[in-house]
């Protein structure tokens, strides 16, 4: 299946609809089958944006980067009433993944369906390590691959707070057990589920540099249909996508006096940053998550410092969400460009 749009004079119809298929330009693709798979499909009303969400798996041993999504809307005819595409940033392997397409569509379907393709940007990593554009031609070689990813980045904790209006603000806690390596540029995508399985919203993201042993709070949030409740949040990191950097020693940012300021209108977490190198740092985001007694991530929060001073310190104030008074609070600074403050050893 194949979604796509056109632009019209805002005042002609469409009376017909031609597709032509160019028979010339095809590969030849006997006893391969597409490594992903679509289901789970399901259409969420609105007045402006309805969406339709489901679920994807691929069941090759690497991540594929950029995949297409379609949907393809049908009336109680078979008719095709709608539909819409969305470019998925990553699908990893055996993993399943929500995803989330805006559509079109004539109204309310009988039914959905999705559909997965690769196009020119679709990448996947070779047996040789490198990384190529996904074609028919070379699909062969990559479904021998049998070695499994390195866990390059743990997940340790997960947390959502949502409101009764559709806002999800969501946090989560990574580690990286490598004594060697800082990893950066890792790619997440988050799903958000209802008590009967179904997607009922997505987000994606980027996980700060995280040093050698060290952990990493992460904090985003994400559109549910109001009146919906989420029933689990999941976390799915592109372990492939971390690109691992050598670096003298732990990170110069570190956090002490974490507290939480209660507050009916607007709670808020406090703390003191600290720079222990010889130069200041300009723009430092920081992350908030809440814990309760049993350790569970009841709060989330993101701000930032505008300068940390050379061997100084700086005041974090961040305006939380949370569900209750948490136990604990913990902030995570974060370095946002590791060239730019010449961590890299030379």
């Amino acid at each position: 299946g194949v979604a796509d749009s056109l632009v019209l004079p805002e005042t002609r119809d469409i009376a017909r609809l031609d597709i032509r298929i160019d028979s010339e330009r095809y590969v030849h693709a006997e006893g391969l089958h597409s490594p992903l798979t679509a289901f789970d499909a399901s259409f969420i009303p609105h007045d402006f944006s309805p969406r339709v969400t489901g679920v994807v798996r691929n069941s090759l041993n690497r991540s594929i980067t950029n995949v297409r999504v379609s949907a393809i809307l049908f009336d109680s005819e078979g008719k095709i009433i709608g539909g819409g595409s969305e470019t998925v940033a990553f699908v990893p392997p055996g993993a399943p993944i929500g995803v989330e397409i805006n559509v079109a569509t004539r109204g309310d379907p009988a039914s959905v369906r999705l559909f997965t393709s690769f196009y020119e940007h679709s990448i996947i990593e070779s047996s040789s390590g490198m990384n190529r554009p996904l074609t028919v031609e070379n699909l062969h070689d990559l479904m021998s691959i049998n070695a499994t990813l390195e866990e390059k980045l743990k997940l340790v904790a997960v947390g959502v707070v949502q409101d009764a209006y559709g806002n999800a603000n969501f946090g989560f806690v990574v580690e990286n057990p490598d004594r060697v390596l800082a990893f950066h540029l890792t790619s997440y995508q988050a799903a958000a589920y209802d008590a009967s399985g179904r997607v009922i919203g997505v987000a994606s993201g980027i996980i700060p540099l995280t040093f050698p042993g060290e952990k990493m709070g992460v904090d985003s949030s994400l559109q549910v249909p109001e009146g919906s409740r989420i029933d689990r949040l999941e976390i799915v990191i592109d372990q492939q996508s971390a690109d691992g950097l050598t670096l003298p020693g732990a990170s110069p940012l570190a956090s002490e006096r974490a507290a939480f300021i209660p507050s009916a209108l607007q709670p808020k977490a406090t703390g003191i940053i600290k720079n222990s190198m010889d130069k200041a740092i300009a723009y430092v985001p920081v992350s908030a998550i809440a814990y309760d007694d049993q350790g569970e991530i009841i709060g989330v929060g993101q701000g930032y410092i505008s300068s940390v001073p050379a061997n100084g310190e700086s005041v974090a104030d961040i305006y939380m969400h949370s569900s209750a008074e948490p136990a604990s609070v913990e902030l995570y600074p974060q370095i946002t460009d590791p060239l730019a403050i010449r961590l890299y050893t030379p």
